[in-house]
């Protein structure tokens, strides 16, 4: 299968021969910062939403109307049916596809002719899930099985996607069955009966129709000067490499992660977005350095309903760390910021601190810590805001409380990054484009138009 893209004809600006153009949209902290309403409020103005990594661990909430829905796996440009691409670098449950296929029918949302499928992405089998409960690594996953499925990914033992298309499919599966239940039994942990096995087949061959090579398929497209919102799961803190390891998730959330889970080159960026709260919040383990304190944090928790789609754990709150951010700017490129969940903190605290550095051992850190035993120990330098009352129905940033502007001012001073979007609530229309500040090479958002309904 493979999805008919708009028929475009390849541009020659600036002398090349094609326009690559590409923009990432990313969670700059440690997840949870409100991906899914951004892509959504975004993705009218592109062709193609691809996500290029994470599982079925990560949830994307987007409120229309009053009504909530929440994405696990498609991009949330689908319910702006824009063609939605699951790439190469996710691990894909096929009972939780075929579970968001079945919500979204139910919704009036179409499918067939607008998801495709990565043939290589790997599949999490139902036994993924008994070996991460076997290995016992407890770092406070969400136990769906999707470190074992990047593991057997990197071991070159994996089911893919395409698998699914081949006639020794049974054969592969069955592989897989027998290596998993060889650990299990070493580990003491029983075995994975067979007929889970078929349960998983038959699940895996209704995604059959989806299935084909999306990396050509969105080469193709940009050679057309088709416009791909690319998006990430997760936040930049949690990527495998980069962020707080071991307490991280097994793929690479940071905007590199585009190209490699894609199949696009890295000419084809032509920006990067970064979303960050108002705050911060994490869930599971791993140290999180502006804690706050249990008071202030129930506070938070309870206005800003700070609890996991997925999973429904709640969230640990913290103040905004503008060192942890400095370094996602850094090492993903981030060209523009997005806030969200800047009214959660309204009418809440009449001063709010804001982090601007970390100090270790007595001396004032230069460089994000790569070792968590250190992020254990450093302790948070911070500098006093004052808090700002509710948000209310504003719909001009000029409205917005002068407090809270001038937060934002410390924010781009500090990181040398403009704020061009803010949410102020999680509906659709509760979002505010800034029309005072001008980020080149984004010209779009400047006619950003989050009620318009566009054709696919």
């Amino acid at each position: 299968m493979r999805p008919k893209l708009p028929a475009k004809e390849p541009g020659t600006p600036n002398g090349r021969i094609f326009r690559m153009s590409c923009t990432v949209v990313l969670g700059s902290q440690w997840g949870d910062e409100g991906k899914g309403k951004i892509v959504d409020s975004f993705a009218g103005q592109f062709d193609i939403v691809a996500r290029y990594q994470g599982a079925h661990n990560a949830g994307h909430t987007v409120w229309i109307g009053g009504e909530k829905t929440v994405l696990h796996l498609i991009p949330s440009g689908i319910l702006r049916q824009r063609y939605c691409v699951l790439g190469n670098g996710m691990v894909i449950s096929p009972l939780a596809f075929n579970l968001e296929l079945a919500m979204l029918a139910k919704k009036g949302i179409p499918t067939r002719e607008t998801v495709a499928v990565s043939n290589r992405a790997h599949l999490i089998a139902p036994w993924h899930a008994r070996l991460e409960e076997a290995r016992a690594t407890k770092i406070g996953t969400t136990g769906r099985g999707v470190g074992p499925a990047y593991a057997d990914k990197a071991d070159r033992i994996g089911i893919r996607a395409g698998d699914i298309l081949q006639p020794d499919f049974g054969k592969i599966v069955n592989a897989s069955l027998r290596e998993t239940n060889r650990e299990l039994m070493e580990r003491g942990h029983g075995t994975v009966l067979s007929n889970i096995a078929d349960q998983f087949m038959d699940e895996a061959e209704n995604m059959a129709p989806f299935v084909c090579d999306t990396g050509e398929l969105l080469r193709s497209a940009l050679r057309k000067n088709c416009e791909l919102l690319a998006e990430s799961a997760q936040g930049t803190m949690l990527d495998i490499d980069h962020g707080t390891y071991p307490f991280v998730t097994s793929s690479n959330t940071t905007a590199g992660g585009a190209c490699t889970g894609l199949g696009i080159s890295t000419f084809s960026i032509s920006h990067v977005v970064g979303i960050c709260k108002a705050y911060v919040t994490r869930v599971g383990g791993g140290k999180l350095p502006t804690e706050m304190e249990e008071t202030a944090g129930d506070k938070v928790v309870e206005a800003g309903q700070e609890f996991g789609a997925s999973t429904g754990r709640r969230r640990r709150p913290g103040w905004l760390d503008l060192f942890q951010l400095k370094y996602a700017v850094e090492i993903n490129g981030i060209q523009t910021l997005v806030m969200t969940k800047a009214d959660v903190l309204g009418g809440l605290f009449k001063t709010i601190p804001l982090c601007a550095g970390y100090r270790y051992g007595g001396k004032l850190l230069d460089e994000y810590p790569s070792k968590h035993s250190v992020l254990e120990q450093v302790e948070p330098v911070y500098t006093e805001h004052a808090g700002w009352p509710e948000f209310g129905d504003c719909r001009e940033y000029k409205d917005l409380p002068q407090a809270f502007r001038n937060y934002v001012r410390k924010v781009e001073d500090y990181l040398q990054v403009q704020v061009k979007v803010v949410s102020t609530g999680p509906g659709r229309e509760q979002t505010i484009v800034r029309r005072d500040a001008h980020v080149a090479g984004l010209t779009w958002m400047d006619d950003l138009d989050l009620n318009r309904e566009s054709a696919a």
